[in-house]
């Protein structure tokens, strides 16, 4: 599959390149990869080193999402994103990145701004999906506090096979 996207995408890799259809594809992979994180998130009965691993991946997944999506818009308009310091006219795939994750923990340090009217929306919509998340997996970490894991009961709660032995 991945040679597949090499050729549709002349082989500009996920981020690099003048292809729009390269982070396009990458985001819809890291998209269904989230969601079913965050399914076996929801579902998870009891916390433990995987649960936390997992959430600490989605989060970090959003913020490789994010980057996607901003670099397939500064393919399309190279001044959607620019660096305060101006030395370079485009941000980096690195700036990029880096932007994204200032952006979705709300630290924003101003040095790339967003001048396009879409990338402005689409940074305060992350911004909003990265508070809300840590919100939701907060709550749910307390709801599940002090549960202990049933040895009839699996992760998602349904109840194992009996052993035989």
């Amino acid at each position: 599959s991945w040679f597949i996207i090499s050729v549709l995408t002349d082989g500009s890799g996920l981020f690099s390149g003048t292809s729009v259809l390269a982070p396009v594809i990458f985001m819809v992979i890291l998209m269904i990869i989230f969601v079913l994180l965050a399914r076996w998130l929801i579902r998870a009965v009891y916390i433990d080193r995987e649960v936390l691993c997992a959430a600490i991946c989605g989060y970090l997944v959003l913020g490789v999402l994010w980057t996607g999506l901003y670099r397939a818009i500064t393919i399309v308009d190279p001044g959607a994103l620019i660096a305060a310091d101006t030395s370079r006219p485009t941000p980096s795939v690195n700036d990029l990145l880096y932007f994204s994750y200032t952006t979705l923990t709300t630290t924003g340090f101003g040095d790339i701004l967003p001048r396009n009217p879409v990338v402005r929306m689409l940074s305060v919509m992350e911004a909003i999906v990265g508070t809300f998340y840590n919100t939701i997996i907060i709550a749910r970490f307390v709801g599940l506090y002090g549960v202990k894991p049933a040895s009839s009961l699996d992760r998602e709660g349904r109840m194992n096979a009996p052993r035989e032995g």
